[in-house]
């Protein structure tokens, strides 16, 4: 059984048999324009013709070989010619033209920042008449004036002024160097160490109101009426070594009135086994003992005094 294929190319119409189409997968090549095609895909129904004679002179029969070439067969009687089929021959539908894609929104262009103008305002024209001369004072003309520029003997005077504040300052921590020690202790190895190295003396402290008197006693010697002897002693309740202070003698008579006063220093009232002692220990307690050729003096009562000169 044949059946009818058309080239795509020239749309020569062809009868092709099973055995052909069954050769090479329904491939076979059109014997006009030699154009390959899968006749599978190109067959077509015979058209209504006037006759047989006129239908089978309008389609070329497909050579017997089984090869890809497809000859056409040429007949004198053919009654359908190319050029009559092609004008026959309905003409295709247009393609519908693909409709045009979308035109994708245009994004929003970032937000610019200008660039503050920052250049300078035009100065304002001055007004002013050239002739114009304002009247200055002395003041204006001081603060008008270029500064001078630093005199190199600025730095002198002022290693000079360095020096001078110095200097001050060592006498005063001198002058005051018992106090200062007093009060910050720490100080005193100091003061003792620069004291050693200027020739000064580093003095103890000289605080009178931390003496306490705790025992005295004025006595006449037996078989002496004109001879008599006091006993005394004192304790430092400072928290720091002191000097020794000096030790003040009163006598007075039956109506108190002073008789006689004397002073005696470390020196003259200390026993012979202290006579070498130069300070007071913190909570330390000193002794005094003295005699005294009272004389043609008439005394009845007596009072002492620690202090420091």
């Amino acid at each position: 059984m044949s059946s009818i294929t058309r080239c795509p190319n020239c749309h020569t119409a062809f009868n092709v048999t099973a055995a052909q189409l069954a050769a090479h997968k329904g491939k076979v090549r059109c014997g006009k324009c030699a154009f390959v095609f899968n006749a599978h895909e190109c067959m077509t129904e015979p058209e209504p013709a006037a006759d047989a004679g006129e239908a089978a002179a309008g389609v070329e029969s497909m050579p017997a070989q089984t090869g890809a070439t497809v000859q056409p067969a040429s007949t004198a009687t053919e009654a359908l010619s190319v050029a009559e089929y092609l004008a026959s021959r309905p003409e295709p539908e247009p393609e519908p033209e693909p409709e045009p894609e979308p035109e994708p929104e245009p994004e929003p262009e970032p937000a610019t920042v200008e660039p503050i103008d920052t250049a300078p305002a035009p100065a304002a024209t001055d007004d002013t008449p050239s002739g114009y001369r304002p009247i200055r004072t002395l003041e204006d003309e001081a603060l008008l004036a270029p500064p001078k520029p630093p005199s190199p003997w600025r730095w002198v005077a002022v290693g000079l002024a360095a020096l001078a504040v110095f200097v001050l300052l060592t006498q005063i921590a001198l002058r005051y160097r018992a106090t200062l020690s007093t009060e910050l202790p720490w100080l005193r190895p100091i003061y003792v160490s620069a004291c050693d190295v200027l020739g000064c003396e580093m003095p103890l402290p000289r605080h009178a109101e931390l003496l306490r008197s705790d025992y005295s006693e004025l006595s006449y010697v037996p078989g002496r009426p004109n001879l008599v002897q006091l006993s005394a002693s004192v304790r430092n309740l400072a928290s720091y070594e002191q000097a020794l202070p000096t030790l003040e003698l009163t006598l007075t008579n039956e109506r108190e009135e002073v008789v006689a006063r004397k002073r005696f220093t470390p020196a003259q009232y200390l026993p012979a086994a202290d006579k070498q002692r130069t300070r007071l220990a913190p909570n330390d307690e000193l002794r005094a003992y003295l005699q005294l050729d009272l004389g043609q003096l008439d005394s009845s009562g007596y009072s002492i005094y620690w202090f420091y000169p």
